[in-house]
């Protein structure tokens, strides 16, 4: 659940077998996902607002606002959607068949970028 606290490196390290710097390794990553947040001596939690859609393990990237790649993919991913969504009420109003949108969405995604964009 959001907020629940893991356990701490040391103690999962011993239950697992495995070495600290293993659970330590893995923490970070599971932190650079967004799926955890690491509150200093207070140990790390459940984020309260875990990424949705696909996570490359081992990317820790930021964007150049300084958000974490998790919320931007999370964020990015949203307004794609509600974007697609846009497009297809307005492709069934026109009765435009969903093999002709996805045809108008694969030109417009080849088409180079322009200034506009």
């Amino acid at each position: 659940m959001p907020d629940d606290r893991l356990p701490t490196v040391r103690s999962l390290a011993a239950d697992l077998g495995v070495a600290n710097g293993t659970v330590a390794r893995a923490y970070r990553e599971l932190e650079a996902a967004g799926f955890v947040v690491g509150r200093g001596r207070r140990g790390t939690a459940v984020a309260a607002d875990p990424p949705v859609g696909p996570v490359t393990p081992g990317v820790r990237t930021t964007t150049p606002e300084g958000t974490s790649a998790a919320r931007w993919h999370r964020d990015t991913s949203r307004a794609i959607i509600d974007a697609v969504g846009a497009a297809v009420e307005t492709a069934r109003a026109h009765d435009l068949p969903a093999e002709e949108l996805i045809a108008l969405v694969r030109a417009a995604y080849d088409e180079p970028p322009t200034a506009a964009h």
